[in-house]
């Protein structure tokens, strides 16, 4: 018991070792957002296994008043490994479909389909698909030399090794202090790590002599770079080398790190030279971002957590007055891996829009992931408008699946879905979606004036 307080008493104590763990803990966080990030089963599902997406879009607000009961179907189905693909597009208006259109690509052929254009199924001759599981291997290749989890996690890792091997005690410093994150006071330790020209230079030149003399560090960046060995060996001796950091002799920064009194955890970090700094502070979800030129804020990020939300105002110096305007300013009701949700004020000028903002991928099956993308913005003296489409991605099933047996080639088109057609896009002219379109399309363009004396 006694050696335990003792221990953690010398490690509190010790600016280096608290560093060094801060620098670890950092290093952890960073290693499981890259594997999370690494796991993506649509993706994946892309390169080795069908997947379609399917969506339902509709405009909202009231500048899209007359059409806030049309809605548009859509649907894409890949099956790369087959060289099989599905498309559909439909318009719907008040729970009706006016028209759809459904294109597949099976067996090396195109075809067509409809439930309100034409009855039968048509084939648009031969396509070459073969392009699609080319560029799948392509992807996969792409992959595994750039993009491998483990070996770029495995760099970082050896990178943060040399760095920690290589600090330089008598740069850094250790005080207790006061840190005030908005509204917030705690109580941390200080660490300064003073870089000049020198320590720069004796830093750096250490780091890459270490991992000149690590096999793993160069296998693993030759596989993530696509560079040779020698490339890679050649590059680390550049950098090994004094006089490489020549150029930067006059500098004088200041690296602080604050960690809590308790764990040692990192709640801030600030970069300060003599033309200005910059802060990074968090803690328990109330942050702060700041740029300073000199003594003078340019710009910042000011999170603050409140009962049900984050509020987040982006601040900015627009006129060069040192006075900071809210720029941006967020309620974030979500942001986690399941997708965002926020409301947002954009103000300019003495005018502000507001709106809000969605979007969320949530796995609801083994095999089926459901999102929702929203958006919506009231603008002064112009209206409100909005968009909303609900969507799903399901991995695994059938693409394509269609009796191609009976298909007629579409120069041959019969005279009963010729006239079907017809009257499909007849009643389409009429619909309030396409009136709609006309209207914005005649407002875009300007009116033709015709001078009747020029024909006297």
């Amino acid at each position: 018991m006694v050696g335990g307080i003792f221990g953690y008493k010398k490690l509190t104590d010790n600016p280096t070792k608290i560093l060094k763990k801060s620098i670890n803990d950092l290093y952890a966080n960073f290693s499981d957002t890259l594997k999370d990030y690494g796991e993506n089963p649509v993706i994946d599902a892309i390169l080795n296994d069908t997947v379609k997406f399917n969506g339902e879009f509709s405009l909202t607000g009231s500048l899209f008043e007359t059409i806030k009961d049309d809605k548009v179907n859509f649907s894409l189905g890949l099956d790369a490994k087959n060289e099989s693909m599905e498309m559909y597009a439909g318009l719907d208006e008040k729970n009706q479909t006016l028209a759809d259109i459904s294109f597949y690509g099976k067996d090396g052929k195109g075809y067509m389909a409809s439930k309100t254009l034409f009855d039968n199924l048509y084939t648009t001759g031969e396509i070459d698909l073969s392009s699609l599981g080319d560029s799948v291997e392509e992807i996969k290749e792409s992959l595994k030399n750039t993009s491998n989890v483990e070996d770029l996690d495995a760099i970082v890792k050896d990178f943060k090794d040399a760095l920690i091997n290589s600090l330089d005690e008598k740069q850094l410093t250790k005080e207790k202090a006061e840190l005030t994150i908005n509204d917030e006071t705690i109580k941390v330790n200080r660490l300064t790590y003073n870089i000049d020209g020198d320590s720069i230079k004796n830093l750096f030149t250490s780091i890459f002599k270490e991992l000149q003399g690590n096999k793993n560090f160069i296998d693993k960046l030759v596989k993530v770079s696509g560079m040779s060995e020698e490339e890679i060996k050649a590059q680390l001796e550049e950098l090994a080398k004094p006089e490489y950091y020549d150029e930067v002799a006059d500098t004088k920064e200041k690296f602080i790190l604050y960690t809590t009194t308790s764990k040692n955890s990192v709640v801030g970090i600030e970069l300060v030279d003599d033309e200005g700094n910059f802060r990074y502070y968090n803690h328990e979800g109330n942050f702060n971002i700041r740029f300073q030129e000199g003594k003078e804020t340019v710009f910042e990020i000011v999170g603050k957590k409140e009962k049900d939300a984050t509020k987040v105002t982006f601040k900015l110096d627009s006129n060069g007055d040192s006075k900071l305007e809210d720029l941006i300013v967020l309620n974030v009701k979500q942001f986690n891996d399941e997708g965002i949700d926020c409301d947002y004020t954009i103000s300019s000028e003495g005018q502000s829009i507001t709106g809000t903002f969605k979007a969320t991928l949530k796995k609801t099956s083994d095999k089926k992931y459901e999102g929702v993308l929203e958006f919506s913005a009231a603008v002064p003296e112009t209206g409100d408008m909005g968009m909303k489409m609900n969507y799903s991605v399901e991995i695994g099933t059938k693409i394509a699946d269609i009796d191609t047996s009976k298909a007629i080639d579409a120069e041959s088109i019969t005279s009963q879905d010729s006239l079907k057609l017809m009257q499909a896009m007849e009643n389409l002219e009429k619909s309030n979606f396409v009136t709609f379109v006309s209207q914005i399309m005649n407002s875009l363009v300007p009116p033709v004036e015709t001078d009747y004396d020029d024909f006297l």
